[in-house]
């Protein structure tokens, strides 16, 4: 396990350097056209490759438990995040930023391997599930929260942010996994191609945000790493504590549990970005986050699990 910890890390970190060298390099630079890309292709495309499954009334069972839980580690964690960003003297907007990284962990991509390594097989379709609630989360409450630092929170608004594509592969996933008929094989080989690109995508453009900053600035920032902090001990042992007192399957609450002691997700920074808010600080957080879970999860991971 610990190393696929530190295997999982060094591959982000290397991806993050390839998005700041090419930004650098005059390559990349303006991200805005792969964030899009992010958000509007491969996302949707994660989204509706991870419920290629098998429907069982058993997999139901276990994908609306499943929901239910990271809704818990969602909401916890904001509040947790809001929390300690209000001790550190933040304003309710900023406050709002810290909520956000603290509420939506990397328990897609970064969290997989973990999660295979642990349970292994059995865990697949339990990814639907945590798929759903992290995506239909993070792009209404996730995107809600980090606006309110931005330019512009006032326009955010629930119907633009049911049309998102990202939400629309949601019900359209839904639909397929329910139905009958499966997708062509053309058609399924696209998405899995779309949806291999999301992990890499999001760290170049984070990596591509760090080439426009002061490095220094970055790795001296206190408040970046005391959200990262945040995240990674208490807003994680808060949700695994709240998992105990409605979860009863062992391999539910673990599965969610290595999902909270992730890094923050990749794709706030892009976010932040869209809606005017502070995208630097979520890519520090991003960044600073990973690199310190190398310490936390070994630790953590035995004792939780």
């Amino acid at each position: 396990m610990t190393a696929t910890v530190f295997y999982q890390i060094a591959v982000m970190l290397l991806l993050v350097l390839v998005g700041w060298a090419l930004s650098k390099g005059g390559k990349l630079p303006d991200t805005r056209t792969l964030g899009g890309y992010l958000a509007n292709a491969a996302l949707p495309a994660t989204i509706i490759n991870s419920m290629q499954v098998q429907v069982s009334t058993e997999l139901l069972v276990s994908m609306g438990l499943t929901v239910i839980g990271f809704l818990v580690l969602m909401f916890s964690g904001a509040a947790v995040g809001f929390f300690v960003g209000r001790l550190a003297k933040q304003p309710t907007s900023v406050a709002a930023t810290w909520g956000a990284l603290a509420a939506f962990p990397n328990i897609i991509f970064m969290g997989w391997p973990f999660k295979y390594a642990a349970f292994g097989e059995p865990a697949i379709p339990l990814i639907p599930g945590v798929g759903l609630g992290f995506t239909i989360g993070c792009f209404t409450f996730g995107i809600w929260l980090l606006s309110r630092c931005g330019t512009n929170p006032s326009q955010v608004s629930l119907k633009k942010l049911l049309l998102q594509p990202i939400i629309l592969s949601c019900f359209a996933g839904t639909i397929i996994m329910l139905s009958p008929a499966n997708l062509p094989g053309p058609a399924l080989a696209t998405i899995e191609m779309l949806a291999a690109t999301t992990t890499p995508v999001a760290m170049v453009i984070i990596g591509s945000l760090f080439a426009k900053c002061n490095m220094r600035e970055v790795f001296l920032d206190g408040k970046a790493y005391l959200a990262s902090f945040t995240l990674l001990v208490p807003a994680a042992l808060a949700a695994h504590f709240l998992f105990g007192l409605f979860i009863g399957d062992e391999m539910i609450s673990g599965f969610l549990t290595i999902g909270a002691l992730m890094p923050a997700a990749t794709i706030l920074p892009v976010i932040a970005a869209e809606q005017g808010g502070d995208a630097l600080f979520c890519s520090k957080v991003a960044v600073l986050s990973t690199v310190m879970s190398a310490a936390t999860l070994p630790l953590l991971l035995p004792l939780l699990i």
